[in-house]
């Protein structure tokens, strides 16, 4: 991922995850904003980025991204 791509993703999601509302068990995440969320996260962690880090940087639960990834 470039980073200006980089960017613009973090943004969507920062502004997308809030909108969702309350999530917890037994709560889906929607299909695209999942696959928005994995590919993010993976594209970070191969830039040295911790999973707390990136967490913090789209507003998520680091624990729930690395449960994913």
């Amino acid at each position: 991922m470039r980073v200006a791509c980089m960017e613009d993703t973090r943004e969507e999601l920062k502004r997308a995850i809030p909108k969702l509302g309350e999530m917890g068990r037994g709560k889906r995440y929607p299909r695209p904003l999942l696959e928005k969320m994995l590919s993010y996260t993976v594209a970070r962690r191969r830039q040295g980025a911790t999973r707390l880090a990136v967490g913090g940087e789209i507003g998520m639960n680091w624990k729930t991204l690395a449960r994913w990834v």
